[in-house]
């Protein structure tokens, strides 16, 4: 997930230089970064030069001596992954006029709205974790009267009060573009469900 900008200014303000990057297993597994004196806020950076990169319909493709040939004794795998001498990484990004790369979240993790509107999920928690209300969040799909909509679940964090939190977030809320706007949200009083890594486990409509 990238790394809100907000936060890489707080910490500039300290003297702390963040260099954000961009990495995935199958390419060694860093692919971008950003470089002292150099440091485009908001991106993960430049391309390594082990590797070459583009964009294809939205989605990060990496070519390179770092990156691996294909996934071991899994052919089916290997032949939806990397294509024409290219991995497809199932990230989305853009890249700037410089090269630096801009990441906008996983492919599959995307929310298509019913007016044609691409959301993604990744893009709004990081908007709603900037509030010092919310511990953790997703947004996910849901189902309102037959139509894709946006979902906000919130975890509060600790000794905040419940209906104060909800006041935040419909103030957050209307700051946002009307297409990133959760339809519905739901605080939790237990934990996310959670991978062996910790990561919170998503689910594609609920």
């Amino acid at each position: 997930a990238a790394l809100d900008p907000e936060l890489i200014r707080f910490f500039g303000v300290l003297g702390i230089e963040v260099l954000q990057g961009f990495g995935i297993t199958e390419c060694s597994p860093v692919v971008s970064v950003n470089r002292h004196g150099k440091n485009v806020i908001g991106s993960v950076g430049l391309c390594l030069p082990c590797c070459e990169m583009k964009i294809e319909g939205r989605e990060i493709c990496v070519r390179g001596d770092s990156v691996s040939p294909g996934y071991y004794n899994d052919p089916d795998a290997t032949a939806k992954s990397f294509r024409n001498g290219w991995f497809h990484t199932g990230d989305m990004g853009r890249l700037d006029e410089k090269g630096n790369l801009f990441f906008e979240g996983r492919i599959k993790n995307l929310i298509i709205l019913d007016n044609g509107e691409n959301v993604s999920p990744e893009e709004v928690e990081n908007y709603y974790y900037r509030s010092s209300a919310v511990k953790d969040c997703l947004v996910s799909e849901t189902d309102i009267d037959g139509k894709a909509a946006i979902l906000l679940e919130v975890l509060p964090a600790p000794g905040t009060d419940e209906k104060e939190v909800m006041e935040e977030l419909a103030a957050l809320t209307g700051k946002l573009p009307p297409a990133m706007r959760p339809a519905r949200t739901v605080i939790r009083h237990e934990d996310f469900a959670r991978s062996a890594s910790m990561k919170i486990i998503r689910d594609k409509r609920k």
